[in-house]
């Protein structure tokens, strides 16, 4: 859309049926319901008076008139700021910049789309003309056989290249090989939400010259930005402040969109130190709408390829899936503590409901997550996990809710965030009692709407997750001391299953020891036969502050330290186990010592019986009336 050159103002009502504004001395242009402004709006969410813009110094300002619904500025980098309502606060815009009325969940939208105190407009070549722009291009007396042979040799040379950065660096070098007044010249790309990356620069003279940033690049050429028009400048302060200053000022830029499959997808442009003509305008021109259909299409292939790839792992890790018969994570112990736990795993399991796992470092939360995963109906989609205690904030956000490309330092691509992969499936949030407060904010929007905004980008995107949370912190104390936000820890509490420590489990340390021995023989290719009596008893004795996770170190060091063919011995496992005392560390009377030896041996006999005193007194070889005296006599509490 080509618009009227003027002094003035020029704005778009965005939505289904654009409509465009120019004002050209207008020092005012109010907003709002009632006809008698200036731009009168039907929307019920604005007010009769909403808003106005102002000039003052060639400059614009955006106030709020005391709207209800009330206003914001957003930038093309999606920076929004509230124009407070009643206080007569302003906001400057510029080209690009939107305003946002009323809802701010479904507002009025009204970009800005040039003013005059941004630009020297000296001409423009709508792409809508290509066809009557190329014939006289062709045939105008400035066009030499050297325009002409460099042409032709781009585009047969574009139509061969298949990588989009290449392509770009070629594009470059061919304007500044046919354009001998460019002192330097760039490519934009501008992704699905509309943000411009510089993709390529190059100069002359291989100096190295300030890279023009987004916003003042949209200042500088907001018609290209907006419409499918190619603009010609001769604003050097405008130059000067997207390039820098430099000891030959720049006098002229053009800069020419590349539209691909239907949207705006980057952006072309040179600059001059010399006076640039209409005839540069036209072969810029030309050569944008050339290149833009072979970029816009490596572009395509390059998003399918990826598409195909990404589908290509998810499928044959779904197949995997799908083959197994039953579930395949194995939870290993007979204990009665974690026959219950179990039993409320896969109660939980068959349903969406979001799971808050607890207990010790080292108990298996992450192997419930994938138990309530597997047995779950989203078995058929994606488990994805993340520890948020070991990662830096900046970094966990990207890992949740990905980025786009540009957004930060080393962000050179767009990547999914973890909500994005495990859309449809299960996302495993570790160790969440360590997110930090303002994480916790945009956390608990994911968790309440489903909707997730990926670093740099505008707009959210919703997505399909079952959550299972875990921690080894006391999330309601937490809370009560302003670590934890009260309203995510109900989001995550919905169902909260305790694991229990392996202490409480003595009865499965065989067990475990069994498993593990069978998993690193495999591992570690040897032939461990056993555990020795010995060695047994003292893996039973330990307190396992580590828990299983610990019990497993603990028996990869064992296995890979024994001989093949023979059992585990006391000297293969760790000193704090194999030289763990049976007496009291402090020497004393007999009668007290033995005391204290009865008592230990009696809670450990109860652990191994999950508290049963008729099996524990079995196996003491006492009577359970003898049995109960001494636990009250040794003030020994528990479940029978």
């Amino acid at each position: 859309m080509e618009h009227v050159q003027s002094g003035g103002l020029q704005l778009r009502l965005l939505g289904p049926e654009p409509q465009d504004f120019t004002f050209a001395t207008e020092n005012e242009v109010t907003i709002g319901r009632s006809p008698e402004n200036m731009i009168a709006l039907t929307d019920p969410r604005i007010s009769s008076r909403h808003g106005r813009l102002v000039r003052e110094g060639g400059r614009y300002f955006y106030e709020d008139l005391g709207s209800t619904n009330g206003s914001m500025v957003r930038t093309p980098e999606g920076r929004d700021t509230v124009v407070e309502p009643n206080q007569r606060s302003r906001v400057e815009v510029h080209p690009g910049d939107e305003l946002l009325l009323g809802d701010v969940t479904r507002p009025v939208r009204v970009r800005v789309i040039a003013h005059s105190a941004e630009r020297g407009d000296l001409g423009r070549r709508s792409m809508k003309n290509i066809g009557e722009l190329g014939t006289a291009l062709v045939h105008n007396p400035l066009t030499s056989r050297r325009v002409l042979h460099n042409l032709f040799e781009m585009f047969s040379e574009l139509s061969a290249i298949q990588d989009r950065s290449k392509a770009v660096a070629r594009l470059l070098d061919f304007v500044l090989g046919t354009m001998r007044e460019a002192a330097l010249c760039g490519f934009y790309v501008i992704d699905e939400e509309g943000i411009p990356t510089v993709e390529s620069f190059r100069t002359r003279n291989d100096e190295v010259p300030q890279v023009p940033g987004a916003s003042v690049m949209r200042k500088l050429f907001a018609a290209a930005f907006n419409d499918e028009v190619s603009v010609l400048s001769d604003d050097s302060v405008g130059l000067e402040r997207a390039f820098g200053r430099r000891d030959i000022p720049l006098q002229s830029a053009i800069a020419a969109p590349l539209f691909g499959h239907g949207r705006l997808a980057g952006l072309l442009f040179v600059a001059s130190t010399r006076t640039l003509t209409q005839f540069d305008l036209d072969l810029l021109t030309v050569i944008s709408h050339q290149a833009a259909t072979r970029l816009a299409n490596i572009l395509l292939i390059e998003r399918l390829s990826a598409a195909e790839a990404r589908l290509r792992t998810e499928n044959t890790y779904l197949k995997e899936v799908l083959a197994r018969d039953e579930v395949s994570v194995d939870i290993i112990g007979e204990s009665a503590a974690l026959k219950r736990t179990l039993k409320q795993t896969q109660v939980v399991a068959r349903t969406d409901t979001t799971v808050l796992l607890l207990g010790e470092t080292g108990t298996g939360k992450e192997l419930f997550a994938r138990y309530l995963h597997e047995a779950g109906p989203r078995r058929d989609r994606l488990f994805a996990a993340v520890n948020c205690g070991a990662l830096a904030d900046t970094l966990l956000e990207s890992e949740l809710f990905g980025h786009k490309k540009g957004a930060f330092t080393g962000a050179y691509a767009d990547r999914k965030g973890l909500f994005q992969v495990a859309d449809g499936g299960t996302l495993f949030l570790d160790e969440v009692g360590d997110v930090s407060p303002s994480l916790q904010v945009k956390l608990l929007r994911a968790l309440e709407s489903g909707d997730v905004t990926p670093v740099g980008a505008v707009r959210p995107l919703h997505v399909d997750v079952r959550i299972v949370a875990a921690t080894n912190k006391d999330l309601s104390k937490e809370v009560a001391e302003g670590r934890f936000r009260e309203d995510l820890y109900y989001r995550i509490n919905v169902f909260p299953v305790q694991l229990p420590p392996l202490r409480d489990r003595v009865g499965d340390v065989p067990i475990l020891v069994d498993f593990f021995l069978q998993r690193f023989n495999i591992k570690l290719n040897k032939n461990v036969q056993g555990i020795s009596p010995v060695a047994m008893e003292r893996m039973r004795a330990y307190n396992w502050p580590g828990n299983v996770r610990e019990l497993q170190n603990e028996m990869e060091r064992a296995v890979l330290l024994s001989d093949d063919n023979a059992d585990i011995e006391p000297e293969a496992l760790s000193e704090r186990i194999s030289g763990m005392l049976e007496l009291p560390v402090e020497i004393g009377p007999l009668k007290e010592t033995m005391a204290r030896l009865e008592e230990q041996y009696i809670v450990r006999a109860l652990k191994e019986h999950d508290w049963n005193r008729t099996r524990t007194a079995k196996t003491l070889g006492i009577s359970r009336q003898a049995l109960t005296v001494k636990l009250s006599r040794y003030g020994i509490i528990g479940n029978d």
